[in-house]
């Protein structure tokens, strides 16, 4: 396809059509990016940088557009990130902030960013992957000690 056509029609000339052609090019590129984002996440192509631990807990996620909280499951966490299930619809990019009370009376009240989405139209729910962002010192010597804790108990 050459960018500037319309419908197979050679391109015309003039100032507009190059002003449509730049906007082309930046969706494209847009879409390229958000793409690029969100394959590695799921082809199993990256290398995770932390163990995960299986979880299954209840959580809530402060909305991005609304700030509302909304329930959530999370299904397993690492230091770096988690997998949560959920009906509410977010997109890649979406910055959260992730609620989990992972016992002990120790509440961890995290930020992420969202980097992978999953549809499961069949099962009413979206599963998501998010990357911790700006986890505090002692919020992720919490975390680490949860998760060798539920790492030697499997």
């Amino acid at each position: 396809m050459i960018i500037g056509s319309s419908y197979g029609f050679p391109p015309r000339r003039g100032s507009h059509d190059r002003a449509r052609d730049k906007r082309v090019g930046v969706i494209m590129q847009k879409i390229e990016v958000v793409v690029n984002r969100r394959q590695p996440q799921f082809a199993g192509k990256c290398k995770r940088l932390s163990p995960r631990v299986v979880i299954n807990a209840r959580a809530v996620v402060v909305m991005p557009r609304t700030g509302k909280p909304h329930p959530v499951l999370l299904h397993d966490i690492s230091t770096g990130g988690a997998s949560l299930q959920t009906d509410a619809e977010l997109r890649t990019g979406d910055d959260i902030r992730l609620h989990v009370d992972i016992g002990l009376a120790t509440k961890l009240v995290v930020d992420a960013i969202v980097i992978g989405v999953r549809p499961r139209p069949k099962r009413f729910y979206t599963e998501y992957a998010v990357r911790f962002i700006g986890l505090t010192p002692p919020a992720r010597a919490t975390l680490d000690a949860f998760i060798s804790v539920r790492a030697s108990a499997s």
